[in-house]
This record gives structure tokens, C-alpha cells and sequence, in this order.
């Protein structure tokens, strides 16, 4: 992504991981600095986080070190919301080691390395997607736990009637490895998003002007409106803004 190509008012934003801090650093489309904080890892230093990256402006990509160990949180967080995150991969051990350590400096150069491109790689977050949708898939099985087992209840039916135990264990087998398919590749297929586009062009408020009110970058909008890219808390925040804009 060239310079040229980006809006006024976009800012990138860089997270250095700890067990117990987070350290997020914005820098604008230019390179310049804007600022830095430090925060702890709990969901609302996760939060924290990214209030701080919108407060600077609308935020185009987020880099973060460590996605799949101490950056999950923020890292999971931030998609949630809509973000374009992208994994930084961390210097070897024997670079670290002739380097000083600064936690400033290393949230700066990964918002560097998203504003340059070198960071190119997506988050790695497909882990936190399986592991979701075994969550739900365990869920809706406990919603049921005062039921008899299924294989029984199965049995029951017309389509169970004269099988084989093996025969309905694998029916069931089948049936819940639709329900995982379901989960990892359309995990919020249920949310309706068709009526976003209309209501925010019948109060006559542009891509821009959206992006800007909650901090996320054009792309962003237009994708969940095409139902492109869909989490419930950006649909959530977008219509309850619409509805008050």
C-alpha cells in the first residue's frame, strides 16, 4: 500500500506482547510518531487498546508480534472489532540479543512494518477460529445434557428405526462435522447486514464519514456491508450508530 493510495487521517498501529502488558504504538500515514501507552493483558487492556489506536484516527492495519502465544488476546480482539491485523515476526533470538530492548520501540516498528509492508501476512487467528467453534459446538451440546443421549433419542425416529448403533454413531459423526464446517467457514452467517447500505446512504452519510465515527478504516465498512467481512460487534456498533447518526 502506497502512501498516496491512503486517506487523510489513517493511522497504523503497532503491539509489542507480554505475558502480563501489551504495549500499542500509532504512527501516522507519514511514519510520524503519534504516540504510545502501555496496558495490561485483560480484556479491557485489550479494549483499551484499540480505543487508543481510534483516538488517533482511522485505523487502516494493526501489527502485532506473537499472534499465536502472548498476542492471541489482543490479536483475537482486534479482528473481532473489524481490524486489519497483521502478524510481525519477531527478530531470531540472536538478533534480539545484540539489540536493545525497548518495548516503545519494537510497537513502533511493527506499525513500521504494516506501513511498509513488510508485514503482509494476516494474523494468525484460524487457531482461535477452530477453537471457537468447538466452544459452540460444546455448548450447544451442554444446552442439552438433560436430554437422553442422542444416539437414543436418534433411535426414536424414523430415520433411526432398524439402524445399527454404528450406523447412528456415524449419521451423528456427520452431522456434527456439518455443524463445525458451518462454524469455522460462516460463523456468523445469522446476521442479517443488507439494510446497512440503505440506511446509512437514506441519512446520506458517506463510507468516509462512518470509517471516521468508529475508527475503522473505509475498507472495513464497505466489506460489511457486501457481507464480506462480518463479526457481530462491528455490525452491532455500525447499526447502533446509523440508528443515532
Amino acid at each position: 500500500m502506497t502512501v498516496t493510495a491512503l486517506e487523510t487521517g489513517t493511522i497504523f498501529g503497532g503491539i509489542d506482547t507480554h505475558a502480563d502488558t501489551i504495549h500499542v504504538a500509532a504512527i501516522e500515514a507519514w511514519g510520524r510518531q503519534l504516540g504510545d501507552q502501555e496496558l495490561p493483558t485483560t480484556p479491557t487492556g485489550y479494549r483499551n487498546a484499540l480505543a487508543f489506536l481510534t483516538g488517533h484516527g482511522a485505523v487502516t492495519g494493526i501489527g502485532i508480534e506473537g499472534t499465536r502465544s502472548y498476542g492471541t488476546g489482543i490479536a483475537r480482539t482486534a479482528v473481532d472489532a473489524g481490524f486489519d491485523v497483521r502478524e510481525v515476526v519477531r527478530p531470531e533470538r540472536s538478533v534480539r540479543r545484540r539489540q536493545v530492548k525497548s518495548d516503545p520501540i519494537d510497537a513502533y516498528q511493527a506499525a513500521h512494518a504494516v506501513l511498509s509492508g513488510r508485514a503482509t501476512a494476516a494474523a494468525k487467528t484460524a487457531d482461535i477460529a477452530a477453537l471457537r467453534a468447538l466452544h459452540n459446538a460444546a455448548h450447544d451440546r451442554d444446552g442439552t445434557n438433560a436430554q437422553p443421549p442422542a444416539h437414543q433419542g436418534l433411535r426414536s425416529t424414523p430415520a433411526g428405526r432398524n439402524r445399527s448403533t454404528p450406523e447412528i454413531m456415524r449419521i451423528l459423526k456427520r452431522a456434527i462435522a456439518r455443524k463445525m464446517y458451518k462454524q469455522l467457514t460462516k460463523p456468523h452467517d445469522d446476521l442479517h447486514v443488507h439494510d446497512l447500505r440503505p440506511t446509512r446512504q437514506a441519512e446520506n452519510v458517506t463510507l468516509e464519514a462512518a470509517a471516521r465515527a468508529l475508527g475503522l478504516a473505509t475498507v472495513t465498512i464497505s466489506r460489511t456491508e457486501r457481507g464480506q467481512f462480518i463479526t457481530p460487534e462491528v455490525v452491532q456498533r455500525y447499526r447502533e450508530w446509523l440508528e443515532t447518526a
